[in-house]
């Protein structure tokens, strides 16, 4: 990653100081979510050894003797799920409904007599595969739009002098992407960077940090998905409002680059500083129905619990 050398533009946001300084961030992708390891605040203030009690051999009662404190934050994309998508709920029934159609079709059945075309035995297997298809299908779509992702962040700065994939797949998005980027006369200023905001306690990870021509700095998203959503411009704000108050400059705007997997020319959604602090206000508010939503998860699922039980008493009373 590209060491950040960016001369604060006056003037800076005022951004507090945490009480523990952040030296390692680590995503988990088991539960989608960071982990931060801070210094000890106890052990820094003493200037003992870390993790040791001043003037003993005991260990540090903040820190347990661990000399640094470990915190576990949810991912901006974690947030954003509390989106509602109905738009894929009906992608995924199509999905079902088109695998079940192309099974029939290559057991060759001319008219809908399932009993006559999937006996008895075989009918569980066709309801996996439609229940399976919308997996299988955003697989195969993810994996293409993965490579051209990893093809544009691996190139970085140097993507107009990097060769295009030979993959024929690969090749059109890709030359897509490199025409847009030479027409913006954007330089780049970091790749994949990741980003903890200290005072919502959120962390994520943003594809470009770039400098336009006027000087001004944007942080970009690149997406290969069949469309474009609101939580795409919604994770740009949490990234923007993150970064400018971890690095003490001005972002200008933000943009979710869209690559055509077809090779189309490159779409953009761009907002300026004004905008994305309005986005942000409606990201905070899903964070605010996510952490809601925590709180009372456990509850939940206690009173969820309870009435299974007392739901199983009733119908087997015998038990």
């Amino acid at each position: 990653m590209t060491a950040l050398a960016i001369a604060p533009a006056p003037p800076a946001p005022t951004v507090a100081t945490p009480v523990h300084p952040v030296t390692r961030v680590v995503y988990r992708d088991s539960d989608h979510s960071y982990r931060l390891r801070y210094e000890c605040a106890t052990c820094l203030e003493t200037g003992t050894i870390p993790g040791v009690r001043p003037g003993t051999t005991k260990k540090c009662t903040a820190c347990k003797g661990e000399g640094a404190k470990f915190e576990r934050v949810p991912a901006v994309s974690t947030i954003l799920s509390e989106l509602n998508k109905p738009a894929l709920v009906h992608w995924a029934a199509r999905m079902a409904a088109d695998a079940v159609a192309e099974e029939l079709q290559r057991r060759g059945a001319e008219r809908l007599d399932l009993a006559a075309v999937i006996p008895a035995s075989e009918f569980a297997l066709v309801c996996q595969l439609a229940q399976d298809a919308h997996k299988n299908a955003k697989d195969e779509a993810a994996d293409i739009g993965t490579r051209v992702h990893d093809w544009i962040t691996t190139a970085g700065a140097d993507i107009l002098d990097t060769p295009l994939p030979d993959d024929p797949e690969l090749r059109g998005p890709c030359e897509a992407y490199v025409t847009w980027w030479r027409s913006t006369g954007y330089t780049v200023v970091e790749v994949e960077r990741i980003v903890v905001d200290n005072h919502a306690r959120y962390a994520g990870r943003f594809d470009l940090l770039v400098r336009d021509a006027r000087g001004r700095l944007l942080v970009l998203d690149i997406k290969t998905s069949n469309s474009v959503y609101l939580e795409h411009v919604l994770q740009l704000a949490a990234y923007a409002k993150a970064l400018r108050e971890e690095i003490g400059v001005t972002i200008s705007g933000t943009a979710v680059v869209w690559c055509h997997k077809d090779g189309r020319p490159v779409s953009t959604i761009t907002r300026t500083a004004r905008e994305y602090r309005a986005d942000f206000r409606v990201f905070a508010a899903l964070f605010g129905v996510y952490a809601h939503r925590k709180a009372l998860g456990g509850e939940l699922r206690r009173v969820i619990k309870e009435s299974e039980v007392a739901a199983a008493a009733d119908a087997y009373p015998f038990l």
